[in-house]
């Protein structure tokens, strides 16, 4: 009999503890798991930069004004394959140039990007007029 109640007692125990140490477990591979895609994120947002267009250094080279959101919105998403639709079309001056900065939206999941065109080869002085035809 006191070995029945022995077993029942350590058994107990290892139920306790059991219990008691699982969340930290769980906790551990939540915290590795969260780590993991903090750095496929980095290293998807860092693949995005380098595409053409992620960057105003990599803007893409348009003829007219008139390419851009159709050219914005022909890229498949990355993460669903869904299509982008433009949010907003601005101009923006960086350095010395004019560039399209054009914000799309996937309709699918919802993921959004930045994309940089330069039209022709127009460039802007330091106060950021265009310069005169003239």
């Amino acid at each position: 009999m006191s070995w029945l109640l022995a077993g029942a007692v350590l058994a107990a125990m290892a139920w306790i503890i059991a219990v008691a140490v699982t969340p930290v477990f769980r906790g551990d591979r939540r915290r590795r798991l969260a780590a993991e895609a903090d750095a496929l994120q980095a290293e998807a947002d860092r693949l995005e930069a380098n595409r053409p267009g992620g960057t105003p250094q990599h803007a893409i080279e348009v003829a007219s004004a008139s390419q851009i959101e159709p050219r914005a919105e022909r890229g498949p998403c990355p993460r669903c394959g869904g299509n982008f639709h433009v949010l907003t079309h601005t101009v923006r001056n960086v350095g010395t140039e004019r560039l399209r900065e054009v914000a799309c939206r996937c309709g699918g999941c919802g993921t959004e990007r930045i994309t940089w065109f330069r039209v022709g080869a127009r460039a802007v002085t330091a106060d950021g007029v265009p310069p005169s035809p003239c």
